[in-house]
């Protein structure tokens, strides 16, 4: 039985079957599950955009607290500055579109992100990262 706890979910993903832990859709879980314990932003993302049939929407619970600790991450680790464009790719955002890109560059300054004038860059020295209030959308249907 199911009690909310993290050691609960890993309980009930060790006693799966040989079967069922083959299934494609058990096999993302347990990975996305890994990537969230091991902290790992980049794989996160790339299992979230290549999620089998409706696992992104519970995926997309997860969202915003992995993309603000990926945030945190990215500016202590890359100084002084870092490719906005790859900052928003690994936060999982789309770089393709123009409007991915504004979204991404919105929800950044929104953090505390300071951003080169012409956008190229995240100025990760500059920066300041806090909660942003984008991600304050209630993600509950209660």
């Amino acid at each position: 039985m199911y009690g909310g706890g993290s050691s609960d979910l890993l309980s009930i993903m060790n006693s799966l079957s040989y079967d069922q832990k083959c299934d494609p859709c058990i096999k993302h879980a347990l990975r996305v599950l890994i990537s969230v314990a091991d902290d790992d932003y980049h794989t996160f993302f790339k299992l979230h955009f290549d999620c089998p049939k409706m696992g992104k929407s519970l995926m997309n619970f997860l969202v915003p607290s992995i993309r603000f600790l990926a945030l945190q991450k990215i500016c202590k680790a890359y100084r002084p500055n870092v490719s906005l464009k790859f900052v928003l790719s690994e936060l999982g955002f789309s770089v393709d579109e123009k409007e991915g890109l504004e979204l991404g560059v919105e929800w950044i300054r929104s953090c505390g992100g300071v951003v080169s004038e012409d956008n190229e860059k995240l100025l990760t020295k500059e920066s300041v990262i806090s909660k942003s209030d984008e991600g304050g959308k209630k993600n509950s249907l209660i």
